[in-house]
């Protein structure tokens, strides 16, 4: 009976000893296990990613949207390139009648300095020696029309070159009677 003991305590004690080494074996292969699984999981999860990543760059490269793309910024760039042209034409307007302002007072000024250049002329006119006018006429850089005018102002007008002192008196009052300088005939024709 003692031998049925010890040798069931001893067949216990095996069991024991061997449950034990075989349940630490299993822990030993469970945590492998994990490991293993652990490294399954991020395998997969990068896999994942993979895919996400790879579909994203299937949407961006679908033609239909960049074709709406190319389309939406072609648009905006017509759109800013006819606002810039509109800009521009408006400056270019406003620059064309500031000029033309511009051209119309130059014209007006010098209108009206030649105006009074030619009544200057006409004023001195009869200082000048009559046998001189005729040359002195032909040396300016005039139209023939306002040369016609000067010399037929030239030919009329006294002459008074020489001074009130060298005329007789009744010479000086036939010649106010007869023509006051300036002729003011000659004077309207140039305005004309």
């Amino acid at each position: 009976m003692i031998d049925s003991i010890v040798a069931g305590l001893v067949v216990a004690l095996v069991n024991v000893i061997g449950g034990g080494l075989v349940i630490r074996w299993l822990v030993r292969q469970i945590n492998a296990l994990k490991g293993t699984v652990a490294a399954q999981d991020a395998t997969l999860k990068t896999i994942g990613e993979v895919n996400r990543t790879v579909l994203e760059v299937f949407r961006a490269m679908d033609p239909q949207r960049w074709a709406k793309e190319v389309q939406i910024h072609k648009r905006f760039a017509d759109e800013k390139a006819q606002a810039i042209i509109e800009d521009e034409r408006r400056k270019y307007e406003r620059e064309k009648e500031e000029t033309a302002r511009r051209g119309k007072d130059a014209v007006a000024f010098l209108f009206e300095e030649t105006q009074r250049y030619i009544g200057a002329i006409i004023d001195l006119m009869p200082y000048v020696p009559k046998e001189t006018r005729q040359s002195v006429l032909k040396e300016m850089r005039v139209s023939e029309h306002i040369r016609r005018i000067l010399t037929e102002v030239a030919d009329r007008s006294p002459d008074w070159s020489q001074g009130f002192r060298s005329l007789p008196l009744a010479d000086i009052a036939r010649a106010a009677l007869e023509l006051p300088p300036p002729p003011p005939a000659a004077r309207e024709r140039l305005i004309r």
